[in-house]
C-alpha cells in the first residue's frame, strides 16, 4: 500500500468514526430529551386533574371528561386514573386499552412520590399528590406519536447525513492527499 493511500485510509477512517459516534451521541440525547419532556406533559396533565378534581368544587366526573376532551394539551390515545387515599378510583378515562396497576404501584407512589414507565407503546406517569385532609394518586398513559416520529425523522436524517459526508469525505481525502504528494512524487 503507497504512503498516499495509507494516509487517505487513515483520514477517512478517523472521520468516518468521529462522525458516527457524534451521530450517535446526538441521536441518544435527543431520545432522551423527548423521554423527559413527554414525562413533564404527563405530569402537567396529571397534577392538573387532580386540582380539578380536588380544589374546584363544581367539577365532578363527567365534567372533568368533558373538559380533557377539549384541553388543548390533550395527550394522543390518552388514558388516566385518579385515586383517593383509600385506592379508591374517583376518575378514570380509559378507551379500549387499559393501565395495568396494582395496589402496590399506589403504595409505591406514596413513598417516592412518582414513576415513569414503558408499558408496551405507552408511556406510563404515576404522581403522589397531598392535601391537607387526604391523598391522591394518579396514573396517566399516553403515546407520544410526535416525539417519535421526530426521533424516526432524526434517525434518518443522521443516517443520510452520514452515508453521504462518508463517501464525501473519502472522495475529497483521496484527492487532496494526491494533490498533497504530487510535489513528492515529482522529487521521488
Amino acid at each position: 500500500m503507497t504512503l498516499k493511500n495509507r494516509i487517505s485510509l487513515l483520514v477517512s477512517l478517523l472521520f468516518t468514526v468521529l462522525f458516527g459516534l457524534a451521530s450517535t451521541l446526538i441521536f441518544v440525547l435527543y431520545a432522551n430529551f423527548r423521554k423527559e419532556e413527554f414525562r413533564d406533559r404527563l405530569e402537567i396533565k396529571a397534577l392538573s386533574n387532580i386540582k380539578l378534581l380536588v380544589n374546584v368544587k363544581e367539577v365532578d366526573n363527567q365534567l372533568l371528561k368533558i373538559i380533557d376532551q377539549n384541553s388543548i394539551n390533550q395527550l394522543y390515545d390518552e388514558k388516566t386514573l385518579i385515586f383517593d387515599s383509600n385506592y379508591k378510583l374517583i376518575y378514570s378515562r380509559i378507551d379500549d386499552a387499559k393501565i395495568n396497576w396494582s395496589i402496590a404501584d399506589l403504595k409505591y407512589l406514596k413513598k417516592h412520590k412518582t414513576f415513569f414507565k414503558q408499558q408496551g407503546d405507552y408511556e406510563v406517569y404515576g404522581v403522589f399528590y397531598d392535601t391537607n385532609y387526604k391523598d391522591f394518586y394518579a396514573l396517566i398513559s399516553a403515546t407520544d406519536n410526535y416525539g417519535k416520529r421526530k426521533l424516526l425523522y432524526l434517525r434518518y436524517i443522521l443516517i443520510l447525513s452520514y452515508i453521504f459526508f462518508t463517501a464525501l469525505c473519502w472522495i475529497m481525502t483521496s484527492f487532496t492527499v494526491k494533490e498533497i504528494m504530487k510535489p513528492l512524487s515529482a522529487f521521488h
